[in-house]
């Protein structure tokens, strides 16, 4: 009797419908399986590509050139300015000692022809002296 009943289509019927009940779970997990696993694949690939870009390298210098730009305007900025300030110290310096500003203190300067007369023996009587003045010039006769 036992082996009539396995032999029975209705019991064939019942093992064929479970084992394509098991084949079927089977295959629904290895489907799962390998969309994760491709899922994950495309992430990793994803991500790889990304660090990759040439848009953020590209970003990435364009960023660091305007930083650039910044500390060249920023140094040039700094050494104008501070080239100004010497330059006006250097002036102030050269104006303190020129004969010019000699004379705008009140002082003269005489020549006899070219030479600069710095003792009264460098003139003789009859010479012609030209006196600088800060404001004009004189020109004189020894007597």
């Amino acid at each position: 009797a036992g082996r009539l009943q396995q032999n029975h289509p209705q019991h064939r019927l019942e093992q064929q419908t479970q084992r394509v009940d098991q084949l079927t779970i089977q295959l629904q997990h290895a489907v799962r399986n390998r969309l994760h696993r491709s899922q994950q694949r495309h992430q990793s690939l994803a991500h790889r590509l990304q660090r990759v870009s040439p848009v953020h390298q590209v970003a990435s210098a364009q960023q660091q050139s305007q930083s650039l730009a910044q500390r060249l305007t920023k140094a040039m900025d700094s050494q104008l300015q501070y080239q100004q300030q010497r330059f006006a110290r250097v002036t102030g310096i050269l104006n303190s000692v020129s004969p010019l500003a000699t004379l705008s203190r009140g002082y003269s300067i005489s020549f006899v022809g070219d030479k600069v007369v710095m003792d009264p023996q460098d003139v003789q009587s009859g010479d012609i002296l030209k006196t600088k003045l800060a404001n004009g010039e004189i020109t004189s006769k020894v007597v």
